[in-house]
């Protein structure tokens, strides 16, 4: 979804199943700044005016755009918050319908959806790659090429809308209320949909070989994902916390630990 702050001319580019709606609550009804969904309506057809990307509106809006700013998550994160989600028949049944009309950027996990998590991620695997990598490609361009001036995570969420926020001119806006938007942070990562991942040793390799270009260029080589798990192993979170905030069950490292 691609959202639009008129006051700062900032454009947010929603990658879904990234805490975007989130951002979007935080923006509107703690900050009360406006925005709207942003479309140019000579957009091609089979684009859905929700998911417009920006080469579709670049050329004719550039003027009107001061910063562009996105936010990933960790493709383990991602992939779980997004298999969770067509496992709910409303999800699932609304992306079906979507997808027969026009191109949506969840249209390939809809295809490889599976009743198995395991599965679902081998399917993609061997019939798309690195889906991940080439879904945050769409929206913040490539590395060293992007667009996006800002792209922060979600895993970090709080501090780097703050940030951005900031950026853009409203750092006044965001200090009065940066104790609200903090409270409400450890919300973000709660996915909406049905079914608990566990991740096995091999499911985790396969995802972090499928997306290993992904991981070494927002996360680097000790993720902000595995100190989250670790920081369980250590007691700072509880196994119902991190349910909440991932969706997920701990990998049986942590288990170990």
């Amino acid at each position: 979804m691609t959202y639009y702050l008129r006051e700062s001319q900032a454009l947010f580019q929603h990658i879904p199943r990234t805490g975007g709606h989130w951002v979007q609550r935080i923006v509107n009804h703690v900050l009360g700044l406006k925005g709207s969904i942003y479309s140019w309506n000579r957009r091609p057809q089979w684009v859905a005016k929700r998911h417009t990307l920006y080469p579709h509106y670049y050329k004719r809006r550039a003027s009107q755009i001061s910063l562009c700013f996105s936010f990933v998550r960790h493709p383990m994160g991602l992939y779980s918050s997004t298999w969770r989600y067509l496992n709910n028949k409303g999800g699932f049944d609304h992306l079906e319908r979507c997808c027969e009309r026009q191109w949506h950027p969840m249209e390939i996990p809809l295809r490889h959806w599976r009743t198995d998590f395991g599965d679902f991620l081998k399917s993609i695997r061997d019939s798309e790659g690195c889906y991940v990598t080439r879904l945050y490609e769409w929206f913040c361009g490539p590395e060293r090429g992007e667009f996006c001036g800002f792209i922060g995570r979600t895993e970090n969420i709080a501090e780097d809308t703050m940030q951005v926020l900031t950026i853009i001119g409203h750092g006044d806006l965001v200090e009065s209320r940066r104790e609200a938007i903090q409270t409400q942070a450890p919300y973000v990562g709660k996915s909406k949909g049905v079914g608990d991942v566990i991740w096995s040793d091999k499911l985790e390799h396969l995802v972090c070989d499928m997306e290993h270009v992904t991981i070494k260029r927002f996360y680097g080589e000790e993720t902000q994902h595995r100190r989250m798990y670790a920081e369980l192993a250590q007691g700072r979170f509880n196994r119902i916390q991190i349910k909440k905030l991932w969706g997920l069950e701990p990998p049986r490292w942590v288990r170990e630990l």
